[in-house]
């Protein structure tokens, strides 16, 4: 290893004409974050607190003569203070490579790239790198893609278990239709064997004069547990922020995710950042198991200022409901008041406020009743230094 990270360090050899030069980039993160709730549990209980942590290296060399590229991600992920011992306790624990991957030129545009990576379509509806947890995510894959004009072209195989018996891939083509609008054609397509469950849909966004807007909407088939998968989602977000001081924005969104009581009814989102959709306090995750199998329903929006350069506060409501009615439909309420600040070059405060206010359906599903259901409440301050 240490000889490696010489080779990284040291500059580019020059023996001869011949000898392609070497690009080097050197980037680096430390995001710390306490992170502070009532419990998450719906019921009376003891708050819990935690400062947690992630520690980024990322070295990419670059053979500017043919765009041959290597990439490595190192980090460390942990909670302060959960080491056994300030001394004796140095295994590293939460050591790992986040990325670590190679990318040949095929050229006309192509590339690919194998190894671990993330892989991001679109706007993260369903797969992502989920980068707000600390850990993030990625995958052991082989990718390739093309850049045109107008378009690009993206598809990856991935390994999701060593015997090769669960995989995921998945395609995507993104056209710019003009200057304002582009769209997006998605599938993915999973099998964890014997399960299987096929994705597949359209992303499209457009801008027409202070109004942007993105509608989506996917389909999923396939057979888990020897039924057939049926399910569904669809997802309209609209709204504008006014070029006036403070610059004052205003977006309303209307989500629904399939559910009616059984998983192969139930939308999956599959490996999606589903943070940054359904509330910030994270009370749907994992939309089967979350809602019961019962589906979601996410109806609000978000208003935000910018008071002075580099300051940006919002407040974002959200309605849930389930899209089953045989029981309960009220999930509850969500607002969650968020405040994020550019401190110095390449130093990033956000801290956040949330409650949750449930419903009768967020009840039923954990057990618990209406008359016992107590809010809950969500704060964290994020710290994010950048190199």
């Amino acid at each position: 290893m240490l000889p490696l990270f010489l080779a990284l360090l040291a500059p580019a050899a020059h023996a001869g004409d011949d000898t392609p030069a070497i690009k080097t980039t050197v980037d680096g993160q430390v995001r710390d974050r306490l992170y502070l709730t009532t419990g998450q549990d719906f019921v009376d209980g003891v708050s819990t607190s935690e400062v947690n942590q992630r520690a980024r290296l990322g070295v990419t060399l670059q053979r500017t003569k043919d765009d041959a590229t290597f990439h490595v991600a190192i980090q460390d992920v942990r909670a302060w203070g959960s080491e056994a011992d300030t001394l004796k306790d140095f295994s590293a624990d939460g050591l790992d490579f986040h990325e670590a991957w190679g990318q040949v030129s095929l050229g006309g545009g192509s590339t690919l790239r194998l190894g671990r990576q993330e892989i991001i379509f679109n706007n993260h509806r369903l797969i992502g790198n989920v980068g707000w947890t600390q850990q993030a995510r990625s995958f052991d894959a082989v990718r390739f893609d093309r850049k045109g004009d107008a378009y690009t072209f993206t598809a990856f195989a991935a390994s999701l278990s060593a015997d090769m018996k669960q995989l995921l891939g998945g395609a995507q083509l993104a056209w710019n239709l003009d200057d304002a609008h582009q769209l997006d054609v998605v599938a993915l397509g999973r099998t964890l064997d014997p399960d299987t469950r096929h994705t597949f849909g359209v992303h499209f966004t457009g801008k027409e004069g202070a109004l942007d807007y993105t509608l989506e909407g996917y389909g999923q088939i396939g057979k888990e547990s020897n039924k057939s998968v049926q399910a569904w989602m669809a997802a309209a977000n609209f709204g504008g922020t006014a070029d006036t001081t403070g610059k004052p924005g205003l977006h309303l969104r209307a989500e629904a995710l399939s559910g009616d009581g059984t998983p192969q009814g139930t939308f999956d989102t599959m490996y999606a950042t589903n943070h940054k959709f359904y509330g910030e306090m994270d009370f749907f995750l994992a939309i089967g198991p979350h809602t019961g199998f019962r589906g979601l329903m996410d109806l609000g929006g978000v208003l935000s200022a910018v008071p002075a350069d580099g300051l940006k506060v919002s407040a974002n409501v959200h309605n849930f409901r389930a899209m089953d009615t045989t029981n309960a439909t009220d999930f509850g309420n969500e607002v969650d008041l968020k405040v994020v600040g550019k401190v110095a070059k390449g130093v990033k405060v956000d801290a956040l406020y949330g409650i949750f206010m449930p419903g009768e359906a967020m009840g039923e599903i954990r057990g618990i009743a209406s008359n016992k259901l107590q809010n809950e409440q969500l704060f964290f301050l994020t710290t994010d230094i950048r190199l």
